[in-house]
């Protein structure tokens, strides 16, 4: 049964995988788009949001350090949080995970180790911007 059930969904998201390439966007259209872009505009936006980010953080982990506040935090429910950055009032502000239920409901969890699916699918340590982040998978690989 745990083979056929198996080989279903394999098919299914093959069948998936293949249908979206077909409706994918071609070379040609990807550069006439990406033509259009101020490249330059966005390095710098993107340096100058990253720049900030890391000096926002590293004051927080400092008044953390003098606070005592915890810099990550795993919860029962399967959530996990990390300190940020700091109000201007001196509050802490910590990034929460809050998609445990939603994985669970749209059974991703069976792409990870031993969900059922003989797949090893679990984000663990991978680091690409064009695709977005995982936070949970992030955050977990960190505490």
């Amino acid at each position: 049964m745990n083979t056929i059930f198996t080989k279903l969904n394999l098919l299914t998201i093959s069948c998936l995988f293949l249908a979206s390439s077909v409706m994918a966007q071609t070379v040609q259209q990807k550069a006439k788009i990406t033509n259009q872009y101020n490249t330059q505009l966005l390095r710098e936006l993107e340096q100058s949001f990253s720049t900030k980010a890391q000096k926002e953080k590293e004051e927080a982990l400092q008044m953390a350090q003098q606070k005592g506040w915890e810099v990550k935090m795993k919860f029962e429910d399967g959530r996990y949080a990390e300190l940020q950055k700091v109000t201007a009032t001196g509050e802490p502000i910590y990034y929460i995970t809050y998609n445990v239920d939603a994985a669970k409901s749209t059974r991703t969890n069976f792409l990870n180790s031993g969900g059922g699916l003989g797949l090893n699918l679990n984000g663990d340590k991978y680091d690409c911007p064009c695709l977005g982040w995982w936070i949970s998978s992030c955050l977990s690989s960190r505490i």
